[in-house]
């Protein structure tokens, strides 16, 4: 049986050559990440099936 794991800021990260903070950066605070670098990400991400960080993690 194959059980597929969710993709997390790290594994985005590993993918797009930067840390898990930039990737944190680039969902939350955007303006702070330079655009060829949100870019390499964004892709990252979508390549991955990353869907951004889960909104009821703020609610904690």
């Amino acid at each position: 049986m194959n059980h597929s794991k969710t993709p997390t800021l790290a594994d985005v990260g590993r993918v797009a050559g930067v840390s898990r903070g930039t990737v944190s950066n680039v969902f939350n605070h955007p303006d702070l990440v330079r655009s060829d670098v949100r870019e390499r990400v964004e892709a990252a991400a979508r390549q991955l099936g990353y869907d951004g960080p889960d909104p009821r993690g703020r609610v904690l």
